[in-house]
């Protein structure tokens, strides 16, 4: 069993941008959780500065802007 297979996570992408050094992946799960668990198990965090930020397609805020609390404006 993989460490994707075994905390729910597809990775959809995984590219390196030249010369930085800096490599993004897009992952799919059913929560953030899921793919932090991943990263810290495979042991990415020891040579790699890592950042997580969950993502929501423009069409689900959308949907939902109703919900948003008002602007302070």
């Amino acid at each position: 069993l993989s460490l994707s297979q075994k905390h729910g996570v597809k990775m959809i992408s995984m590219d390196h941008f030249d010369p930085e050094h800096l490599i993004i992946g897009i992952f799919e799960a059913e929560n953030i959780e899921a793919v932090r668990d991943m990263i810290l198990e495979a042991g990415l965090m020891a040579w790699n500065e890592l950042k997580l930020n969950p993502l929501t397609p423009v069409a689900d805020l959308i949907d939902n802007i109703d919900k948003a609390p008002p602007t302070i404006y």
